[in-house]
C-alpha cells in the first residue's frame, strides 16, 4: 500500500466533502480509502470533533465505522 498517496486521496476527499454529518464524511473516507488499493480489504474510520455545537456540554463527539469490501 502505498501510503503517502492513500493520505492524499484521504485529503483531497476531506477538503472537497460539503457534509455536515460525521457520519457522511466516515462513510466518504472509507469508499475513499477501499478505491485506493484492491489490497485493502477493510477499513476502519473513526473521527471526532471538538465541542460539537451542541446544547449539552460534550468535548467531543465522535463516530466510528467499519467498512468491508463485498
Amino acid at each position: 500500500i502505498d501510503y503517502g498517496a492513500l493520505c492524499d486521496a484521504v485529503e483531497a476527499a476531506v477538503a472537497a466533502a460539503r457534509r455536515r454529518l460525521l457520519e457522511a464524511l466516515a462513510e466518504r473516507v472509507a469508499a475513499t480509502v477501499l478505491a485506493q488499493d484492491d489490497c485493502i480489504a477493510e477499513v476502519v474510520v473513526a473521527l471526532r470533533k471538538l465541542r460539537p455545537p451542541v446544547p449539552q456540554q460534550l468535548d467531543t463527539s465522535g463516530v466510528r465505522i467499519t467498512r468491508r469490501r463485498p
